[in-house]
């Protein structure tokens, strides 16, 4: 699947054969490449992406409700964009 945009900045969406999500690579208008890699269980949740600034990584309760994401950059995330290793967590009513 791609998508192209008025400005000319295109993105295309690699999927497995499932159905997933497993790439994303987009060009810029001046013909720079991102690529951010996804990868997922069996059940199909979104365990980590990826791409040339770091990794995200998803962690799920029993009841498939995400529980942290934690960023870990890479030494060009963390040069170019400042960015540094966190955890967010989240929590749940029992409703």
């Amino acid at each position: 699947v791609r998508e192209v945009r008025p400005d000319g900045l295109s993105r295309t969406f690699i999927l497995d054969d499932s159905g997933y999500l497993t790439a994303i690579q987009t060009t810029g208008t001046q013909g720079g490449v991102r690529r951010e890699t996804q990868q997922r269980d069996a059940l199909g949740r979104l365990l980590r992406t990826e791409n040339e600034h770091g990794q995200r990584t998803f962690s799920y309760n029993r009841l498939d409700q995400i529980t942290a994401v934690t960023l870990t950059p890479t030494e060009a995330g963390q040069q170019q964009h400042r960015m540094q290793a966190d955890t967010v967590r989240f929590e749940y009513d029992r409703s």
